[in-house]
């Protein structure tokens, strides 16, 4: 049996989870325009856990995102831990999505560049499994000389 795992990832301008849905404006941003640096990140990231009832529910699990330059300099960390409820009403077998939102409007981006944000879930060994990541990626510009 496969473990929980990222289904998804994506950044957005905003995310948030509602009643078990990701509500996502703006989403699969590549480029951002800042007027100046240094300046904010300003963007969320919504993403899609995966596992089965018995993976998911009851058991605590743990998100980290790390946000590194193109130098691989850690630029923000930030975690946050979640669990699903007992009573998830699923067929035996039933792939479960858990959607996560993490906001990171206000990390502070020093210029122009190339920035990874690693999405890491259940960091080391959960249950004799690997740590499961997922790398997304945002290109930061200066805006043009008005």
């Amino acid at each position: 049996m496969p473990p929980v795992d990222i289904s998804s990832a994506l950044i957005c301008n905003y995310a948030e989870v509602r009643e078990g849905l990701l509500f996502v404006t703006g989403g699969a941003v590549t480029r951002l325009v800042r007027p100046a640096y240094p300046s904010t990140l300003g963007v969320c990231v919504g993403i899609v856990l995966e596992g089965t009832e018995g993976e998911v529910a009851g058991i605590p699990h743990e998100l980290r995102l790390v946000v590194r330059d193109s130098d691989g300099h850690t630029v923000a960390e930030v975690t946050g831990g979640f669990q699903a409820g007992d009573n998830l009403q699923v067929e035996p077998g039933e792939l479960v999505q858990l959607p996560v939102a993490f906001n990171l409007m206000g990390v502070a981006i020093p210029g122009p560049g190339a920035y990874d944000i690693d999405v890491g879930l259940d960091g080391g060994d959960r249950a004799g499994q690997p740590e499961r990541t997922l790398t997304i990626r945002a290109i930061l510009v200066a805006a043009p000389p008005a």
